[in-house]
């Protein structure tokens, strides 16, 4: 017969045994290494043209073009008819083979501005005032037109960034009056040429 301690401790390590048996075996602790906190990316200024500096070349032959004509006939009693005539398209402004946000910059704007103008006389007030100041009997006629000439621009910026592009200059501005009973000669001089073209 076994002692009454031996059968206690027997006792007490079934107990415990079997309180342990039915819990869940822990999980291995995994450890995640700390991540670093991801930088929001700096935002990029955008880019400014320093001191542009514009250069224009010429290409290729100049063109007259008329920009407006009127054709006034003054009868000997007074009476009188006008005719406006459609003028020439002319070039304006300039087509950038670069697309450059900076080129809309008024800086840059100003500069191929002040080289390459987009800005015309308003020609039918112009032949408008030019017949007014004339009241000649018969078939007159006034015109105003431009010498255009096709350019290459480019504009550099102070650290050498540069864009290209292409538009047209005005070499001279012509206005004139003109009897059309009585062609100008000689034939390859401009009112000669206006007349041929305008007049009835």
């Amino acid at each position: 017969m076994r002692p009454l301690s031996a059968l206690a401790g027997l006792l007490l390590v079934t107990m415990l045994s079997a309180c342990t048996a039915g819990q869940p075996t822990p999980s291995p602790v995994v450890s995640t290494p700390a991540t670093s906190p991801v930088a929001s990316p700096t935002p990029t200024r955008a880019f400014v043209c320093v001191s542009p500096e514009v250069t224009v070349e010429p290409q290729g032959e100049t063109t007259w073009k008329v920009r407006a004509v009127q054709v006034r006939d003054m009868a000997s009693d007074g009476s009188m008819s006008l005719v406006d005539m459609p003028g020439d398209e002319v070039t304006r402004g300039v087509t950038w083979a670069d697309d450059e946000p900076w080129l809309a910059d008024p800086a840059v704007r100003a500069a191929v501005e002040e080289q390459v103008p987009s800005d015309l006389a308003d020609g039918v007030r112009i032949v408008s005032d030019l017949l007014g100041q004339n009241p000649m009997p018969g078939i007159v006629l006034a015109y105003h037109g431009v010498h255009e000439q096709p350019v290459a621009i480019a504009v550099t910026c102070a650290d050498g960034t540069t864009a290209h592009g292409t538009g047209a200059t005005w070499t001279l501005s012509e206005t004139g009056i003109l009897d059309c009973e009585a062609r100008p000669t000689p034939k390859d001089d401009i009112p000669a040429r206006v007349a041929d073209e305008y007049c009835p």
